[in-house]
Parts: structure tokens; sequence; C-alpha cells
């Protein structure tokens, strides 16, 4: 009977987690569709018909950028050889990994790029790689809107609070890269990892040794496509006639791409109209809508597009060979 209890009670934390994440869920959703019964869609639509076809191609051509970007970063960060064989394997499963992240909950299609390795060790090196991958990219996201809470003039805040969201992230970014690179950084890591229950406690991180110029290079492939999704949106706010300048543009995109982070909604579907309703409440809605629109339509729906077909076209062709 003892047991019985004890076994309820390991599964209840599950089960309550399982139901948060369900109501998270639930109440994007709901956002959405409580802001879309206030949307005056003919002004939507027509704002929509008046984007400039050449900036929006511009957008576009970031995006491009930013996949090419993210996929050689992860193939330095694999020490893949320069075969073509090695670099179709990994950016197949790059490309892959991302299409799937896109359009799941707290991008966890992320995790494909560990369960693609076998053999315990190699998942959890792998895993590793992805979480230093992802600090890479919240380290600038985090950043990015910091400099906008210091820029913009949307939120009535000290200074302070700017300096110190930029101070995480640039955290977050040393973080990943000694995780990524520092063997004493790593062992200090294991040390504590040592002190968990269960299974945890025999974890080994094992630091990558990478040259300088592979470190320089990853360094760089991160500021290149973080700061070309920027970019790319910003070229889609200017298609729509939504000029706030860069770096308000670039902070109400990095706070709605974390929230975007957690598992709430696919696709930050609520999370991020309401983001960028608050953030650029002085202007017309119907502008603010179709700029969320086209970033949900080309930065995240079409991004994921091209690298599912790509991923695919890329696995597909390795298995044939």
């Amino acid at each position: 009977m003892s047991q019985v209890s004890s076994h309820r009670q390991t599964l209840a934390p599950k089960g309550v987690l399982k139901r948060l994440f369900g109501l998270l869920r639930l109440l994007g959703i709901v956002l959405f569709v409580v802001i879309m019964f206030r949307v005056d869609f003919p002004k939507l639509l027509d704002q929509l018909s008046r984007s400039s076809v050449e900036l929006l191609l511009t957008g576009i051509a970031f995006q491009l950028i930013v996949l090419a970007a993210k996929g050689i970063r992860w193939h330095l960060m694999n020490e893949g050889k320069n075969e073509w064989t090695s670099w179709r394997l990994s950016l197949g499963r790059f490309y892959e990994s991302y299409a799937i992240g896109v359009v799941t909950p707290a991008r966890m299609g992320e995790l494909l790029k560990a369960g693609h390795e076998k053999g315990t060790g190699n998942v959890v090196a792998s895993g590793i790689r992805v979480l230093a991958e992802r600090g890479l990219d919240i380290g600038v996201f985090v950043i990015l809107a910091g400099l906008s809470v210091l820029g913009g003039d949307y939120l009535d805040w000290s200074s302070f609070y700017g300096f110190s969201i930029i101070a995480s992230g640039l955290f977050a970014l040393l973080f990943s890269m000694l995780l990524l690179a520092s063997a004493s950084f790593n062992r200090l890591l294991n040390s504590m990892m040592k002190k968990l229950p269960g299974k945890l406690s025999k974890t080994q991180i094992t630091a990558r040794r990478f040259s300088p110029l592979t470190s320089s290079a990853i360094v760089l492939l991160s500021l290149i496509s973080n700061i070309s999704y920027f970019v790319s949106c910003y070229f889609l706010g200017l298609s729509t006639g939504l000029d706030a300048g860069f770096i308000w543009t670039s902070g109400a995109v990095a706070v709605s791409g974390l929230l975007n982070m957690l598992p709430v909604t696919i696709m930050g579907v609520g999370t991020r109209e309401l983001t960028f309703l608050y953030v650029f409440r002085s202007f017309p809605q119907a502008l603010v809508l179709s700029f969320s629109f086209l970033v949900m339509l080309i930065a995240q729906m079409g991004g994921g597009l091209v690298a599912l077909l790509a991923g695919q076209m890329l696995l597909y062709s390795k298995s044939n060979k």
C-alpha cells in the first residue's frame, strides 16, 4: 500500500506540470482568439496589400542568411570534416530539427539533434552542444532586448534595468562559450553534477578542443545569424510601413522570441501579437498586426519550410548513398 502511495506521489508533479503546460498553451490560444476578434480585417488586408515588395524580398534574403549561418555553425560545433558527406549529414540533421523546432512549443525540435546520436555519451555531448548553441542565440536576443529598453520610450524604466538585461545576455554568451570550449569550466560542472541524485551524478561533460580560428568562426556565425534575423524582421516591418527604428523593432522581436521559447504556444501565436501591440501601441493596430503576420509567415513558417525541405533532401541523399 505504501508503495502505491509513493508511486502516486512521484507521478503527481508530472501530472501537475502537464496540466500547467496545457493551460499555458490554452492561454496563448485564447489571447490570439481575443486579439483576432478585435482586429479590423479589411484594414489589415489593405495594409498587407500595400507592402513594399522590394523590402519584403530583402527580409526574405536575410532569413536565408540566418539558415545558412546557423547550419554552418552547427557543423563547426560538431567538428565536422571538410567532406561533402559530413557536411550533408550535419546540415541535414540541423535543418530537420530546426524545422520541427519552429512549430513546437519551447523549440522542442532541438532535441532531435541529440536524438540522432547513438550511445549515452554521444547523446549527452550533443545535448551540451545544443544547450551551448541556444545559449549563444538567447544571449544575443537578451542583449538586443536590453538595448531596446534603453533606447525605446515605450517603457518608463530606469537605465539600471536595461544594463542589467544586457549584462544577463553577456553572461549567457560567456556561459555558452565556456560550456563549449573550456575544459576547466566543464570539470567544475562535472564535480557539481556528481552531487546530484540518480543517473545525473554519472553524467560527464567533455569540452571540445576548438582551434582559435574555429572558436572565432562560431562566435562570428552566431552574431551573423542573429543580427541577420533582426535585420530581416526590421525590413519586414518597413515593408508594411512600421518605421520604428532598428533597436525598437529588434527589442520587440527579441522579447516575443524569448516568450516563444517558453512552452506556451506554437510559433508564438498570441504572445507575439500581445507583445507587438503593447510595444508599438503608438502605431495603428492594423499596421502592427500586419507586421506580426509577416514575421510568422516568413521568419517562422517560411524559414521552417525551407529548412524542412533542405533537411529532408540532404538526409535522403545520404540514406541513398
